[in-house]
């Protein structure tokens, strides 16, 4: 009998990519992948990045297949550095739900597919 990690196959390895501000847009962060405790210094290091280069940051959750704790510390520590968006899908780890249960919401501007239609719908914190 194996010990494999997924049944379904092997985990999704991660890509944090930084993407420098631009005229008028923001730094942005996307994550890709499953975050967890072996590889939260990485995206740390990409938010850091990001947030030392701009005073607005996005973080781009929407192709997370996995986050744990670590992430939503990391994120905790983003929007103390910066003015954090974060782009959150409508299914998956990173959920509106999971951002409001932990507070992020309270801190971090957080976007959905549904607030994107309706900018109204738009939570947290103002610029």
């Amino acid at each position: 009998m194996t010990n494999d990690a997924s049944p379904a196959g092997p985990v999704p390895h991660a890509r944090f990519e930084f993407l420098p501000a631009g005229e008028g847009a923001p730094a942005t962060v996307r994550a890709v992948g499953d975050i967890d405790v072996t590889n939260v210094g990485q995206f740390q290091a990409a938010l850091d990045q990001a947030a030392a280069a701009s005073s607005a940051v996005i973080a781009d959750m929407t192709a997370v297949t996995y986050c744990d704790s670590a992430t939503i510390r990391a994120l905790f520590r983003a929007a103390r550095q910066s003015r954090l968006t974060i782009q959150a899908g409508a299914v998956g780890p990173i959920t509106e739900s999971l951002l409001k249960v932990s507070g992020l919401d309270q801190v971090a501007t957080v976007v959905t597919p549904d607030s994107a239609r309706d900018p109204g719908g738009m939570r947290g914190r103002s610029s």
